[in-house]
């Protein structure tokens, strides 16, 4: 029987025909593996082919990543169109659209390639974010902001947080109401707890922005909490506790109880006692013994005791027992009341603190122009779904937008999908700009929804679905649900063992939205496989562990070290035996092999390390925090020294390290008997004792002179440059590559917000954990050990799972009151501080956690091509109810038999469970991988030597600053500043009000100056509008501003000698003539041409050389238009060519 391989050509399904027509609106639900990136790129080239123009298509991704992916896939093929015979191209685009082609289609897709490449902006596939900034730069007065915004990063956009968490932190000594808010939160929690409640509120901005908005503002927001936990204003624990003391309950029956009860037994007489003095004492005394007298109704967890009194004493006194148990009841609500005011008091806290602190960050980036992406999806949907101009915004977009592509949409958050049905929303309307077939298409799969902390929600996924189904069928147009199921990644034996492990109701509820498990399917019919099910390990006894062990004994015998042996060990087995994977017909390689775990830890380092101890090729971390690299602490230690050089240790650091290669014995006959002399001056003074002495110091030497002279990047260039980056790579391998190249990278990000100091540089980065991701996909040759998160969307032939007998931590502080938009945020210090509010919120997140973690498992499992092993390790309590492992065990101990496998030396043969797929297919053998020879050739000398400096030509033209002398600008300080910076908007708005209709001009225009120019007085800023619209509507300017007509317009070229390279402020193009203006700004008008000073002359000349070689049949004139006096002074052709080099 011969069946193809796993990689070779697949057989598109009914369901993927149907997903990829190009006539319906489509809802794809793609299992794993199931190829739907394949069915994306098919539908954009069955919509090209149907003469849609590539500028109306816009397809939405999750990561840059997949846009990259889709975008080569989709070039690759249609680049094969060009090229193939026309009986090879029918056969392709028949295997494509699923239907026959006319020649005529043949000749239209082979030009479909330079169609698509010719089109303006390019193929729009971008993530949502990306096109969230293109939408903002297209109408940025619209939305509120400046043009030419910037976007942070995630690494800018966290250091200014920091900066304005440190600045809010210190503004608290000073601000009453920030200094209670402090007080509050920190009295509650230590100093660590602080700071992670703070950071992990900081990272909660989005939310908590758009909250305080929907409130109207902080103060309403707290209102609205007090109203949700039915708490007055100005209530506290102490008003709570003296309401509860002033009576209003049965004291003569309590103390009537308290009698009997001082006559009991022991326990009574003790809880008697606590009675009868509490009730003896006034009002204010009961408050301050309030929590002892508690204690004799409640539990320690806030329950009522079981019994209040005993037998004897009820039958002394059959009514106390109801006495004490309406006493009970009582303080039961109290302590629940005082718990709801507690909760709303820190709640106000913490949100004051968080308000102050955006609202500085916004102020930030407001100063910066800046946007980050929370920012970029905000502004986006208040733009399309909120703005008193978003009808207009829509209708020109509608204009441009045809066919919608969404794709991995379980991983769009509700605002990012409020983006993306205002702008398809038109497509069901029936009303648009144009009269054509509009479509959506969505792929997307709830199973593999595992990003919550990204703001990912599953049931917006569920949400939207049904919410564009309706829209479609109300319309009249075509709507399909399309499943696929069939998977072209893994073998039957792993798909039948998924499907097992979620067809039970527990592992299944929160994985699908459907009642019942839908089975997949598998394109691998006939190709072996196995799944394996480990014992577990447990933790050694502590009192086995003599209590002065080193640390790495300890660690060694944790359970966590113990199973990453088991793992390293068997790797190193299968590879050294040449174990066979039977689908592939070869022996098992390192790269074949993906170790995932839920999260790094303890058992991920150990994994690392015991792989490097076998032998086993690795490719390290998946993810990193830059500065606990060994690279970059050795770079850091460096640095240290230059700016400090008595200190000894870091100068021990550097010698030991790689940059001077000293051994222990070097170092210490350096620095023994030293004295109270430092080591840098010892070096000094030996440094013609030794060869390693004399090297060290003048290394040290040439970097401490570097440093005065260039700033961080510099410095690091030179020294890695200098030889620096082979020793490194040499010492610590090529894993050694990414974080030093990343380290490079932040240099770079420091200079461009900072001043560039050494001394300030590492401290920015010391303080930096952020993580910095690594793309092992495309590992060479080499195990990969990652987390579940950072395998979604690769695959393995051999997938691990080690880290399957824990059950995910609660790791959020504080929690929403619910899933809706009317959702307020909650904050307890302790689970104990619960009010029942809270203790919903909690279930609640609890639950969503759960269900995610069995979505992680669906990932996790089925990123696995043909086999799957199952293990983990158990901590002392062992493993958890419901966990991984439970879960799997119960479904192989169904499909698979009992076996013995041995672990060798570490722990000899063990019970396993094993489940087989037996080869039935017939696979083409395949060679080994042959690494490819290295050239043996040295490389070229200029290689390890810095690049000359840049020849001649000079430096280009820049825009409007011409070479030569050039007219003095007047000083923008003391009377000139206003006139200055009026000139300065003046100029902005003739550069883009051109753009804007007639009829709006004087609205954009008002508010442009009421944002930029806010420091004039109301006359002032209509003054400034009044005087622009005037230049834009006098008849003597249309030419200079009619439609058509550029703003910031290129041009480079070369006359002579001269490179010119600049933008002039606005080209008018004609049919036979160009007219080239530039503005100029905060400079006094000449009364006469002749006074135009010769720089100006000579950059017009240049610009005006330039075009007449480009527009060799058109007429070009030049002018300049003084923006103080409205003046439009043109230059007579002879001054143009009398300056032209």
């Amino acid at each position: 029987m011969n069946l193809p391989l796993a990689n070779s050509a697949r057989v598109k399904s009914a369901e993927q025909y149907s997903g990829g027509d190009p006539t319906q609106n489509v809802w794809v639900v793609a299992s794993a593996g199931s190829g739907k990136t394949s069915v994306l790129v098919d539908r954009l080239l069955r919509l090209l082919l149907q003469g849609v123009e590539p500028h109306r298509l816009l397809c939405l991704t999750f990561t840059k990543a997949a846009a990259a992916e889709m975008s080569d896939r989709l070039f690759r093929e249609l680049s094969r169109w060009v090229v193939q015979t026309d009986l090879e191209l029918m056969a392709t685009l028949r295997e494509t659209t699923g239907a026959d082609v006319d020649p005529a289609t043949l000749v239209f897709a082979r030009r479909l390639f330079a169609r698509v490449l010719e089109t303006p902006g390019g193929l729009r596939i971008q993530t949502i974010h990306g096109f969230c900034e293109s939408l903002l730069a297209r109408f940025p007065l619209e939305a509120g902001q400046p043009p030419n915004f910037e976007v942070f990063d995630d690494r800018r956009a966290l250091d200014l947080l920091a900066n304005a968490r440190d600045g809010v932190l210190l503004d608290a000594a000073e601000d009453d109401g920030l200094s209670h808010a402090l007080t509050t939160i920190s009295g509650r929690i230590g100093e660590l707890r602080f700071l992670d409640v703070i950071n992990r509120l900081v990272g909660e901005r989005g939310r908590i922005d758009r909250l305080i908005t929907r409130c109207g503002g902080i103060a309403k927001l707290i209102e609205a909490t007090f109203r949700k936990l039915d708490v007055a204003p100005g209530e506290t624990e102490a008003t709570v506790i003296g309401a509860a003391c002033a009576g209003n309950f049965n004291e003569p029956g309590l103390h009537a109880a308290a009698d009997v009860l001082l006559r009991g037994s022991k326990t009574d007489v003790a809880r008697g006692e606590v009675l009868a003095a509490w009730l003896r004492r006034d009002a204010h005394d009961r408050a301050a013994t309030f929590d002892d007298y508690v204690a004799a109704y409640l539990t320690n967890d806030g329950t009522i005791r079981k019994t209040l009194l005993t037998k004897a004493s009820r039958e002394r006194m059959p009514k106390a027992d109801d006495i004490l148990e309406k006493e009970a009841e009582r303080i039961l609500a109290v302590s629940e009341r005082r718990r709801a005011v507690n909760v709303a008091i820190g709640t106000a806290a913490l949100l004051e603190l968080g308000d102050a602190i955006l609202t500085r960050y916004q102020e930030a980036k407001r100063a910066r122009n800046a946007l980050d992406y929370d920012d970029l999806i905000l502004r986006a949907r208040s733009l399309l779904t909120q703005s008193d101009i978003t009808a207009w915004i829509l209708f020109k977009l509608d204009g441009g937008i045809d066919h919608i592509l969404v794709d991995e949409a379980q991983d769009t958050s509700p605002e990012q999908w409020e983006v993306i049905f205002a702008l398809a929303e038109e497509f069901f309307a029936g009303v648009g700009a144009r009269d054509t077939l509009r479509t959506v298409f969505v792929v997307g799969d709830e199973k593999q929804s595992i990003y919550s902390f990204q703001g990912a929600d599953p049931k917006a996924f569920e949400e939207m679905r049904h919410l564009f189904r309706d829209r479609a069928k109300g319309a009249g147009t075509g709507w399909q649900q399309v499943p696929l199921l069939t998977s072209y990644r893994s073998v039957p034996v792993v798909l039948e063992f998924v499907d097992r492990v979620f067809r039970d109701a527990s592992a299944r509820e929160g994985v699908t939205f459907e009642a019942e498990w839908s089975p997949h399917s598998a394109f691998r019919q006939g190709f072996g496989g196995l799944v394996e099910v480990w014992p577990t390990i447990t933790a050694t006894d502590p009192e086995k562990i003599p209590w002065d062990a080193p640390i790495r004994q300890v660690l060694a015998s944790s359970a966590e070290a113990k199973l990453a042996i088991r793992i390293a060990r068997t790797i190193k087995k299968w590879i050294d035996q040449a174990e066979m994977l039977v689908a592939r017909n070869r022996p098992v390689r390192p790269e074949d092999i993906m170790i995932l775990v839920r999260r790094r830890g303890l058992f991920f380092e150990e994994m690392v390390l015991a792989l490097k101890k076998e032998g086993v090729p690795v490719a390290g971390a998946d993810r990193m925090i830059l500065t606990k690299q060994l690279v970059v602490e050795d770079l850091i230690a460096l640095g240290r020294f230059v700016l400090l050089p008595d200190d000894d240790l870091t100068l021990a650091e550097v010698l030991k390290g790689p940059f001077c290669g000293f051994d222990d014995a070097v170092l210490f006959d350096l620095a023994a008997g030293r004295g109270k002399n430092h080591l840098w001056a010892v070096l000094q003074d030996r440094r013609n004792e030794s060869a390693a002495f004399g090297a060290a110091h003048q290394f040290l030497v040439e970097v401490m002179n570097l440093a005065d002279h260039v700033t961080p990047y510099d410095f690091y260039a030179a020294v890695l440059g200098g030889g620096g980056r082979a020793k490194l790579l040499g010492r610590l391998g090529r894993e050694a590559e990414d974080p030093m190249d990343e380290f490079m990278s932040r240099a770079l990000a420091f200079e461009r917000d900072h001043a560039p100091s050494l001394e300030g540089f590492l401290r920015w980065i010391e303080v930096d954990e952020a993580e910095v991701k690594r793309d092992l996909e495309q590992a060479r040759n080499q195990v990969r050990v990652m987390t579940v998160h950072g395998a979604k969307g690769l695959q393995a032939p051999v997938v691990i799972l080690p880290d399957t007998c824990t059950l995910p931590l609660e790791d959020s502080p504080f929690f929403w009151t619910d899933d809706t938009d009317a959702a307020l945020l909650l904050w307890t210090a302790r689970k104990d501080g619960d009010d029942a509010l809270s203790r919903d919120a909690r279930e609640r997140a609890r639950e969503d956690r759960d269900r995610e973690y069995r979505r992680l498992l669906y990932v996790a499992m089925t990123r696995a091509e043909d086999r799957l092993y199952v293990c983990g390790w158990e901590t002392r309590n062992r493993r958890a109810k419901g966990c991984w492992y439970d879960l799997m065990a119960v479904a192989v101990e169904e499909l698979g038999e009992e076996v013995e496998v041995d672990f060798g030396e570490e722990a000899g043969p063990q019970k396993a469970w094993r489940c087989i797929g037996a080869q039935v297919a017939t696979v083409a053998t395949t060679p080994e991988q042959q690494d490819l020879p290295f050239a043996t050739q040295p490389l070229p000398a200029w290689i390890g030597h810095a690049p000359p400096r840049e020849p001649f030509p000079p430096r280009p033209l820049s825009p409007s600053r011409p070479s030569g002398d050039e007219q003095t600008v007047r000083s923008p300080r003391d009377d000139d500043r206003d006139r200055f910076l009026r000139g300065n908007i003046i100029h902005r708005l003739l550069q883009f009000l051109p753009e804007v209709p007639d009829d709006r001009r004087d609205e954009v225009a008002a508010r442009f100056v009421g944002q930029s120019g806010f420091w004039f007085d109301r006359g002032q800023q209509q003054n400034i509008v009044a005087e622009t619209i005037a230049v834009l509507s006098h008849p003597n300017f249309a030419r200079v501003f009619a439609p058509g007509s550029l703003a910031e317009a290129p041009i480079a070229g070369v006359i002579g000698d001269t490179v010119v390279s600049g933008q002039v402020d606005r080209l008018a193009i004609s049919d036979n003539e160009i007219l080239i203006v530039d503005f100029k700004t905060n400079r006094d008008a000449p009364e006469t041409v002749a006074g135009i000073p010769a720089g100006y002359i000579r950059q017009m000349a240049l610009y005006s050389a330039v075009l007449s070689r480009v527009f060799p049949d058109h007429t070009i004139r030049a002018a300049l238009l003084w923006t103080d006096t409205a003046l439009l002074m043109a230059i007579p052709d002879s001054l143009l060519r009398a300056a032209t080099p």
